[in-house]
């Protein structure tokens, strides 16, 4: 059983991926960085934060999405606080699947 995992991930890695031109001119068409507010009756209670960028992933171009949030309300003199920051990487190789995630959620209130 473990040899013909050996074997399967030995094929597996012999097989040519390059990254092809759809992915990765997609990709540089994403690179940037989005702001969003988030408003409650016209006070601003939070925001969001969308970072899009091609790095090398493992020497390979990749696509890293980084997103943090901030949601701030006070409900009945209760102050309730989320934030969040998660990022994602996506090969730029095959279908473009993700290779990494983490996601990092703080509350108080």
């Amino acid at each position: 059983m473990i040899a013909l995992w050996i074997v399967g991930a030995i094929l597996a890695g012999a097989q040519e991926t390059r990254p092809t031109g759809g992915l990765l001119e997609a990709a540089r068409k994403m690179e940037g960085r989005a702001t969003f507010g988030v408003f409650i009756a016209g006070k601003r209670v939070g925001y969001e934060v969308e970072d899009q960028s091609v790095i090398l992933w493992g020497g390979r171009p990749a696509l890293m999405g980084v997103t943090e949030s901030l949601l701030d309300i006070t409900v009945e003199g209760t102050r309730n606080r989320m934030a969040t920051r998660e990022i994602t990487i996506n090969s730029l190789e095959g279908d473009g699947p993700v290779v990494y995630f983490s996601s990092v959620s703080e509350e108080e209130g």
